[in-house]
């Protein structure tokens, strides 16, 4: 009889330490084990959208004349003494005389993402009607992105022009 209560012991020892201490261990390996099939699974995610971002950089490349004409056009910083200085070395170069800037305006439009517009009124005088011609052309030609929003002229001594402009540019 003592070897039956020796044996009905064990096997009731052996049950409440499987109870206790083997399910609950066996349940949390299940659980990590899920765990880890969702952590392999968002890692072959990442591993798919890294590799569509590595073809799309491939494809990028052979862009990138482009994008840097892109980037000229467009600059991160909308410096507007760059686009004045811009402008002052395009009107010398036609032999003009930038005489007067007034203040400027920078506008953001939400909903053309960062997009800003600047605006910006000048007077160019010593102009003859070619000279000033070949400037808008020189500006309408340049890889910037410059519009004439308004001009007006009048004429002065020796049929040279004075001219108010208004133009916009763009950046983000």
């Amino acid at each position: 009889m003592d070897k039956n209560k020796k044996t009905l012991t064990l096997f009731f020892l052996a049950t409440l330490i499987g109870l206790f201490v083997i399910i609950p261990l066996y349940q949390k390996y299940l659980l990590e084990g899920s765990k880890l099939s969702a952590e392999e699974e968002k890692l072959e995610i990442e591993d798919r959208s890294l590799e569509v971002l590595r073809a799309a950089e491939i494809d990028l490349r052979e862009y990138q004349e482009e994008l840097g004409k892109v980037r000229k056009a467009l600059p991160d910083n909308p410096s507007v003494a760059s686009v004045v200085s811009f402008i002052e070395e395009r009107v010398r170069a036609h032999g003009l005389i930038f005489s007067e800037i007034q203040p400027f305006t920078v506008s953001s439009y939400p909903d053309r993402g960062q997009l800003k517009e600047t605006i910006i009124s000048l007077k160019i005088e010593g102009a003859t009607y070619p000279q000033m011609k070949r400037f808008l052309e020189s500006l309408e030609k340049s890889i910037k992105i410059i519009v004439v929003e308004s001009i007006s002229f009048e004429l002065g001594e020796e049929e040279r022009f004075s001219f108010d402009l208004t133009l916009k540019t763009y950046s983000y």
